[in-house]
């Protein structure tokens, strides 16, 4: 099985702000698997995780001077 990590484990592995690492899944930049459930107030919420191997892709896929 693929190790999963949290927003923080990617941003210090992309040396990135953690903040940065959500915005980039929100919109799709970052592959990620987005978990809902409902929060206390009923309301659905979600939790934000990546695949190791899909980390490691997309920084192979943006690398310069390939």
């Amino acid at each position: 099985m693929n190790p999963l990590l949290n927003p923080k484990d990617v941003a210090k592995l992309l040396k990135l702000s953690v903040p940065f690492v959500y915005k980039a899944a929100e919109t799709g930049r970052l592959p990620a698997i987005r978990i809902p459930y409902e929060g206390k107030t009923g309301k659905v919420k979600y939790i934000t995780r990546f695949e190791l191997d899909e980390i490691a892709r997309f920084m192979q896929d943006h690398r310069t001077g390939k």
